[in-house]
C-alpha cells in the first residue's frame, strides 16, 4: 500500500483519486441484509422539540373523525353536510397556507406561526364542542382549516432550517412519523373516551367533551412549542430539493385535506425570486399530463368513498362510535406500519407498476364496501357480525394499500418530471390532488344523500378503476428516465 506523497496515485501516475471507503456492516445488519436483500433502517432519533408536533396531531387525528359523527349525531345534519364541511375545510386551507407562508417569510420567523396554529386550532376545537347550530359549526370548520394551515405551512420548513442538509431525510422521517403516531393516539383516545364517557354522560355530551379535551391538548402543545421549538433564520425553499422531501409529507391516513400545502413552497426558486410557471406545453410532458388526469380520478374516487364512510359505519353498519374510532385507528396504523417498507418496494418494482396494481386492489376494496352496503339493507338477511368483520378487514387492507398509493403517486412525478421543471410539476400534482379532494368530498356527500351508500361506494370504485385504465394506457410512463440534470426540457416537436 502506497503511503506519503504518492498516496492516492495509481501505478501509471494518473491524477489522484479519492479512495472509495469499504462499507462495513455490523453482524446483525449484515444478517438482515443477507436475508431480506436490503439494509436495516436506522433507528429514528426523536428530538425533544418534535413532541409538541406529535401532541398537536393527537388532537388533529381525533377531531378529523369526530367531526362527521358530531354533525349527524349531535347537530342533526346529514351526510351532505359532512361533504360540505370537508370540502369547505380543504378549500380554506390552501389559500390560507399561501398567506401564512408569505407572512412567515416577511417576518423571517417560523416558531410564532407554529405556536399560533396550535393555539388557534385548540381554541376552535373547544368552540366546536360548545357549538349549538350547524351553520356556526360550518363557519368554525372553515376557521379551523385556516388556523391549521398556519402551522402546517411552516412545519417542515422549521425542521430543514434547523438541520444540516445531509440529515434532512432522516429528521423529516422522524418528525412526520411522530405526527402519524400522534394521529393514531388521537384515534385511540377518542375510542376510549367515547366508550368510558358513554357510561356516565349522554351521547351528545361525551362528543362535546371530547372536542374540548382535544382542543385543550392542542393548546398545551402550543404552549410547549413556544418553549421548546428553536428558531432559525428563514430561508427560501429551493424547488430542486422538492423531490427529496415530497414523499415524506402527508399524514398516513386516507384523507387528503393537507396534501396541497406543498404548493406554498413551490413558489420560490434559488435566490428567493418568484417562481414563474411556464406554459404547460413547455414544462409538462404529455405523459405527465395524462398522468395528472389519472391522479385526479384516483384521489377523487378515494375522497368520494371516505367522505360519507364514518356515517355509513354508524347508520348502516351499526357500529358504536368507539368502534368507529377503533376501525380508523387500524386503518391509520396499517399505513404507518408500511410507510418505510412501501418506499423500498416502490424503488424495486417501479412507480407505475405499483400504482396500477395497488389501485386495482383499491378499486376492488371500494366495490366491496358497496356490496356490503347493499347487503346491509333491511330484509337482506345477512349476518350483521359477519359483515362488520368484513368491513374491518377491508379497512385494514385499505390502510395497507394507502401507504403505497401516497408514496408511489408523488414519487412518479419526482422521477418523471424533467429536471428543470420538477418543482413546477410537483405543484401541478398537488393542485390536482387539491381539486380532487374538494370535488370528491362534495360528490361523496351528495351522492350518499340522494342515492345511498352503496351507489356512492360503487361510484368511487368506478373512478379509481378509470384512473387505473388510464395509467395502463399511458405508455409514456414506461421505459428508462433520462437523467439530464442540467438541461432545459422542451416537448418534442
Amino acid at each position: 500500500m502506497t503511503t506519503g506523497a504518492g498516496a492516492g496515485r495509481n501505478q501509471v501516475g494518473k491524477a489522484p483519486c479519492r479512495p472509495i471507503p469499504h462499507e462495513r456492516l455490523d453482524p446483525m445488519e449484515a444478517e438482515f441484509k443477507k436475508r431480506f436483500g436490503v439494509r436495516q433502517r436506522p433507528r429514528l432519533s426523536i428530538k425533544r422539540w418534535y413532541y409538541p408536533h406529535g401532541a398537536h396531531n393527537v388532537s388533529d387525528g381525533g377531531a378529523g373523525l369526530l367531526t362527521p359523527l358530531f354533525i349527524t349525531d349531535v347537530l342533526g345534519g346529514n351526510v351532505g353536510h359532512v361533504g360540505l364541511v370537508t370540502a369547505a375545510g380543504s378549500l380554506a386551507s390552501v389559500p390560507a397556507s399561501v398567506g401564512w407562508g408569505e407572512l412567515s417569510d416577511q417576518a423571517q420567523r417560523r416558531r410564532p406561526f407554529i405556536v399560533a396554529g396550535y393555539l388557534g386550532a385548540g381554541a376552535l376545537l373547544v368552540l366546536m364542542g360548545l357549538c349549538g347550530s350547524l351553520e356556526l359549526f360550518i363557519g368554525l370548520s372553515v376557521a379551523l382549516g385556516v388556523m391549521s394551515a398556519c402551522s402546517h405551512a411552516v412545519s417542515t420548513l422549521i425542521v430543514t432550517e434547523n438541520t444540516e442538509e445531509k440529515r434532512w431525510t432522516r429528521e423529516l422521517s422522524a418528525y412526520i412519523w411522530l405526527g402519524s403516531v400522534g394521529g393514531i393516539l388521537g384515534l385511540l383516545a377518542g375510542a376510549v373516551w367515547m366508550e368510558v364517557a358513554g357510561w356516565a354522560y349522554p351521547h351528545g355530551m361525551s362528543m362535546r367533551s371530547l372536542f374540548v379535551l382535544l382542543g385543550i391538548t392542542s393548546i398545551v402543545a402550543g404552549l410547549a412549542a413556544g418553549r421548546m421549538v428553536p428558531e432559525a433564520p428563514a430561508k427560501p425553499f429551493a424547488p430542486r430539493k422538492i423531490d427529496r422531501l415530497i414523499i415524506l409529507r402527508g399524514r398516513l391516513m386516507e384523507k387528503t385535506r393537507f396534501l396541497p400545502l406543498w404548493m406554498y413552497r413551490l413558489k420560490y426558486r434559488r435566490g428567493g425570486s418568484l417562481h414563474r410557471i411556464r406554459k404547460a406545453t413547455v414544462s409538462v410532458p404529455s405523459a405527465l399530463r395524462w398522468y395528472y388526469l389519472s391522479v385526479f380520478l384516483l384521489y377523487a374516487g378515494t375522497q368520494t368513498v371516505f367522505t360519507p364512510f364514518p356515517i355509513f359505519l354508524s347508520e348502516s353498519a351499526m357500529f358504536p362510535d368507539p368502534y368507529i374510532f377503533a376501525i380508523y385507528l387500524f386503518n391509520s396504523a396499517a399505513s404507518t406500519a408500511l410507510y418505510f417498507r412501501a418506499g423500498e418496494w416502490i424503488s424495486r418494482l417501479g412507480e407505475k407498476k405499483v400504482l396500477t396494481s395497488v389501485n386495482a386492489l383499491r378499486c376492488a376494496l371500494f366495490a366491496g364496501f358497496g356490496a356490503i352496503a347493499l347487503m346491509l339493507c333491511p330484509g337482506m338477511g345477512f349476518s350483521l357480525a359477519v359483515l362488520q368483520s368484513l368491513l374491518l378487514l377491508l379497512m385494514v387492507g385499505s390502510g395497507l394499500l394507502w401507504a403505497f398509493m401516497m408514496l408511489a403517486s408523488t414519487a412518479l412525478v419526482s422521477r418523471r418530471a424533467p429536471p428543470a421543471t420538477k418543482g413546477e410539476n410537483m405543484g401541478i400534482f398537488q393542485a390536482v390532488v387539491y381539486a380532487s379532494a374538494i370535488l370528491g368530498a362534495l360528490a361523496g356527500g351528495g351522492i350518499a344523500l340522494l342515492s345511498g351508500y352503496g351507489p356512492v361506494f360503487f361510484f368511487g370504485a368506478a373512478m379509481v378503476g378509470a384512473g387505473v385504465l388510464m395509467l395502463l394506457a399511458n405508455k409514456g410512463l414506461d421505459g428508462a428516465v433520462e437523467n439530464n440534470h442540467d438541461k432545459e426540457w422542451h416537448e418534442p416537436a
